[in-house]
């Protein structure tokens, strides 16, 4: 699964953009948050990998703005498992082992929609990386 963060305009958000995308080339989406009024809004969804480039190439051509969120990623070497990560994270992809180790789940991870983790880690541990493996053709929106 690959997560791609869409920015939608007014005129976008009159209309059932996504249920057409859905339809129209019957791919699975799966929106993890979104933030939609009728000015505008922006939207974080999971596809499978293969669906990507159809996705992608959907949405621009209705005029969507479309980019690869930045995950987010512990440096182990710096953390020194505090906590003050878990309880901040909106999704539960950060808990705690019973060995008192932070652990992190970059499935659940909303990534830099989000980062509510990076500005909370006292240590700097956390930051915001690049996704790995996909490109967005034309990335030029």
């Amino acid at each position: 699964m690959v997560k791609i963060l869409i920015k939608l305009s007014e005129a976008l958000v009159a209309k059932p953009t996504t249920a057409e995308i859905i339809l129209e080339h019957k791919v699975p989406i799966n929106i993890i948050t979104a933030h939609v009024t009728s000015k505008g809004g922006d939207y974080l969804v999971d596809i499978p990998d293969e669906w990507l480039e159809t996705v992608v190439t959907a949405y621009r051509k209705k005029g969507a703005l479309v980019t690869l969120p930045k995950l987010v990623e512990i440096d182990k070497d710096k953390c020194f498992n505090c906590g003050a990560c878990v309880s901040i994270c909106p999704v539960g992809a950060i808990t705690v082992a019973e060995d008192k180790s932070v652990n992190f789940d970059q499935e659940k991870c909303l990534g830099s929609t989000c980062s509510a983790c990076v500005e909370a880690c006292p240590a700097r541990a956390i930051k915001s990386v690049k996704q790995n493996n996909h490109e967005l053709a034309n990335n030029t929106h």
